[in-house]
């Protein structure tokens, strides 16, 4: 609802007052169009939203030590409970008749872990054996009283883990690690169990390497195999917008659940990494690690004959690179110390295969404008339409002078950037404290859906600006191949206005021409901590006060676009009236004792 009201918000003309009151003579709506809604209407009743939750956490922990031998059992059980009340009175665009459903989810998660270690020192070695045992019991229950429909969702899983740890402290100089194991996952809802699911590691120490002081190196690697399944409850719903063009959106309810989370295989995943460390006196240094995983038989919504389905589609790799640099708890005086940190990361996550039929499919956004699973590309890659070229690269001019719009659609935008670099920043005098967190992120793409049609009805600044723009030439050629020569004026009051610069192409525009990039430098969080001794308790009482989100600086027009698209997981690199980002204030006391 709340992106129903920004969309409605912005294209509402500045002249449209609420002054005549909201409701007409028949209590139906008065808004601007048929076609759309008055913000304050959606917002006039009561409760018009209303979301409630409730959780309940009980957790259980006992641990033995013996000799050699360390035995630790955990119990924990949570009760989650959400309610939501979404009301749409009659004659809100899309629902004449209005709408009201009622959303009651509840989760109840049991988890249990029983592990034991033995270990075994023998000089300069050490040798570990541990076994854990883990069984979660969740059941989840969605209830919507729209389509009287009841969803009920259980899963019973069981994980057996035999590791075995080898460690050696050499004379000062050299350390060494070693461990490997394997495990088991077994579920009532999955088709098949995983008895072979190994791992393996091993790191290397060298400490004064060259015979420099206090100056180590350490290289490591690993490899692991993993099962798993999708959370239960987790909701597919926001999924339903596939199905719909974007000029549909007002259709949209998020209603319908997957039919079930069983009769699907498990996603496999194997992993390896490898890396080292370089560190100065402990406080300076320098951390690298190239990882890959490779992840099969991964699990995507789609609808079949009207269900919502969960389906085994495809495999994927994901791999990355990511070194962080850190100086540590540097004193500049008695009083003040600080430390610093800067952490880059980069990341591509590539289709390898899709099922037979399932290429292309659509994994968030619209039917018309999408994210996709294609085969060879890059995991949720935006498609749209786009401007027809030839050969050359150059546009195609259709006769009336502008740029021609190609029959169908194909990738435009890659939302995955070039590199993340994070910054942490700590300082500390006396009894204060300072913290800075920031980020710059480079590269990546946004279709700005909102610019689209902001433009398409009149309401952006770019169509206020170039309105008065006349005999324009667009670069490219003709059918014929020869240069383009024919001027345009992008406003025509004596035109239809169908034929104008912003609307000619339709409701969303071409969505290349849309495409943006997303760049940003963000402020994150600042802090500052005062403690104080109370008494016998030296800093026993603490107090921060802080700010999060508090500056963003984005290379694009439209929203944050870290900013999710409804409630999609996965939509990043799409913006349609995504509802801005917001920042937080606050004040924390403590005491610790």
């Amino acid at each position: 609802m709340f992106n129903r009201v920004y969309q409605n918000s912005l294209l509402t003309p500045v002249s449209f007052s609420n002054a005549q009151k909201i409701f007409i003579t028949d209590g139906s709506q008065r808004s601007y169009s048929k076609f759309a809604d008055n913000p304050e209407f959606l917002f006039y009743e009561d409760n018009q939203y209303n979301s409630r939750d409730k959780r309940r956490q009980f957790n259980f922990g006992i641990s033995r030590d013996w000799y050699r031998f360390k035995l630790n059992v955990t119990q924990s059980y949570e009760n989650d409970f959400f309610l939501n009340l979404d009301r749409y009175k009659p004659s809100t665009y899309g629902f004449p008749e209005g709408l009201r459903n009622g959303r009651k989810q509840n989760n109840k998660l049991y988890n249990s872990s029983i592990s034991g270690e033995y270990s075994i020192n023998e000089y300069r070695w050490n040798h570990r054996f541990n076994l854990n045992f883990i069984v979660n019991n969740n059941r989840s229950e969605i209830d919507n009283t729209l389509n009287s429909k009841n969803y009920i969702y259980q899963r019973t899983s069981q994980d057996y883990i035999f590791e075995y740890g080898l460690n050696y402290n050499g004379y000062g100089d050299f350390e060494m690690g070693l461990n490997a194991g394997n495990s088991f996952y077994i579920s009532n809802t999955s088709l098949k169990n995983n008895y072979f699911l190994p791992k393996v590691g091993a790191y290397f120490t060298f400490k004064e390497i060259f015979n420099w002081r206090n100056i180590n190196f350490k290289i490591l690697g690993a490899y692991t195999q993993l099962s798993s399944e999708p959370e239960i409850t987790k909701s597919y719903a926001s999924y339903a917008t596939t199905l719909l063009n974007a000029q549909n959106s007002n259709q949209y309810f998020p209603i319908q659940e997957v039919e079930t989370f069983k009769n699907l295989s498990n996603i496999d995943s194997k992993e390896w990494k490898t890396g080292f460390r370089l560190t100065s006196r402990y406080n300076l240094g320098i951390e690298a690690e190239y990882f890959q995983r490779k992840i099969s038989n991964d699990i995507f919504p789609v609808f079949e004959n009207g269900n919502l389905k969960l389906k085994n589609l495809a495999d994927h790799t994901y791999r990355g690179l990511e070194v962080n640099f850190f100086f540590d708890n540097v004193y500049l005086g008695s009083d003040f110390r600080m430390s610093q940190k800067a952490s880059f990361f980069k990341y591509r996550d590539i289709v390898d295969r899709v099922n037979s039929g399932y290429n292309n499919t659509a994994v968030s956004g619209f039917k018309d404008i999408y994210k996709t699973l294609s085969e060879g590309e890059v995991l949720g890659a935006v498609v749209g339409s786009y401007f027809e070229r030839n050969n050359n690269g150059a546009l195609i001019i259709d006769e009336s002078g502008y740029p021609k719009k190609a029959n169908g659609s194909k990738i435009i935008a890659d939302p995955t950037p070039d590199f993340v670099v994070k910054f942490t920043h700590n300082f500390t005098y006396k009894m204060f404290t300072l913290d800075i967190n920031w980020e710059w992120k480079k590269g990546g793409q946004v279709w700005n859906g909102t610019q689209a049609v902001l433009d398409y009805y009149g309401r952006s600044q770019t169509s206020g600006d170039d309105r008065n723009i006349k005999n324009y030439v667009f670069q490219g050629v003709n059918s014929g191949g020869n240069p383009n020569q024919i001027p345009v004026d992008f406003y025509d009051p004596n035109q239809d206005v169908s034929k104008n610069r912003w609307t000619r192409y339709g409701y969303l525009g071409v969505a290349e021409d849309y495409v943006q990039k997303a760049d940003y430098v963000r402020i994150n969080a600042v802090s500052l901590t005062a403690k104080f001794d109370v008494g016998q308790f030296k800093k026993g009482l603490g107090i921060t006060f802080y700010v999060n989100n508090i500056l963003l600086w984005q290379a694009n027009r439209g929203a944050d676009s870290n900013q999710n698209f409804y409630d999609s997981d996965n939509g990043r690199g799409l913006d349609f009236f995504n509802l801005p980002s917001f920042k937080t204030f606050g004040c924390m006391v403590s005491f610790q004792f």
